[in-house]
């Protein structure tokens, strides 16, 4: 089930209004920090975020950037998609494993995606003391947890580890994530975020138009997303057409388009509203 929300259309944070506004509560995200912006190449993009702390796990090659945005008092940990031949071959590393990872204390039948899992692990140490330090050096800040793609699905398992500690996380956003985990662990992020089928939680799972990597991997493997999805119907998103879904996998938002072709041909995947900010 889905109904429509007003949708913001943003290049940069600075002079954007809310992604997201909602009945109860307005709910910004950062996708501008997820994609290019998270590799490490720019330390001061246009829209007056500053980076905090690159990180590069070479075991994984998994990249991922912490960035302090001062007029909302947030420390944003932002993590880019698939870039490398390591980064294919994790997210074709799909096999359901046991959910074992710093701070998590999920069921004995929690599962998620072994690729995402193994680049999680490789770096949550560094996050956890990245953010420890950035927190200590900016009181009264708080962490939000930003990714698209592949590093949607990280931002998932981050967030588990993160909201369970002192890390002051308020929200996660993800864009175009690919499903991470079985029905226990869409359960377990759904009892952290708060999520039901009244409340949206406070991990907001963004999707767009027939993107396919949302509807990956596959039901039939045993996956399942977690709430609450925002789904950006039309290809150039705006107010009339985004919606906010309800349930865990909603029939009626991405789930029902005709899905792109694939990763290799997928442009929607990567064109969500406010992605298209560069390096000042």
């Amino acid at each position: 089930m889905r109904f429509f929300i007003t949708f913001a259309l943003c290049a940069g944070f600075v002079l954007c209004s809310p992604l997201v506004t909602r009945s109860d509560e307005r709910t910004p995200g950062f996708p501008f920090l997820t994609g290019d912006l998270a590799n490490g190449t720019c330390s001061h993009p246009e829209n007056g975020a500053q980076l905090v702390q690159y990180f590069n796990i070479n075991s994984t090659d998994t990249q991922a950037a912490l960035w302090k945005i001062s007029n909302r008092k947030e420390i944003v940990l932002g993590i880019p998609g698939s870039a490398s031949l390591e980064d294919y071959l994790t997210d074709l590393d799909l096999v359901l494993v046991a959910y074992k990872s710093p701070n998590v204390n999920c069921t004995s039948n929690c599962l998620v995606h072994q690729g995402i899992l193994n680049a999680w692990n490789s770096l949550a140490l560094a996050v956890t003391n990245g953010v420890t330090d950035a927190l200590a050096a900016n009181p009264g800040y708080n962490t939000t947890i930003s990714g698209h793609s592949l590093g949607a699905g990280i931002a998932a398992l981050a967030f588990a580890t993160l909201m369970n500690g002192p890390y002051r996380v308020t929200g996660a956003y993800t864009y175009g994530q690919p499903r991470t985990g079985n029905q226990a662990f869409a359960n377990y992020l759904d009892s952290l975020s708060g999520a039901s089928d009244t409340a949206a939680g406070s991990f907001y799972r963004v999707t767009h138009s027939n993107d396919s990597i949302p509807q990956l991997p596959s039901t039939t493997l045993g996956y399942r997303h977690s709430r609450t999805e925002y789904w950006e119907s039309a290809e150039v998103a705006n107010q009339s057409s985004t919606y906010r879904c309800y349930g865990q996998e909603p029939f009626d938002c991405v789930n029902s388009a005709d899905s792109a072709l694939g990763i290799l041909d997928n442009p929607v995947h990567g064109s969500y509203t406010g992605f298209n900010v560069s390096c000042g």
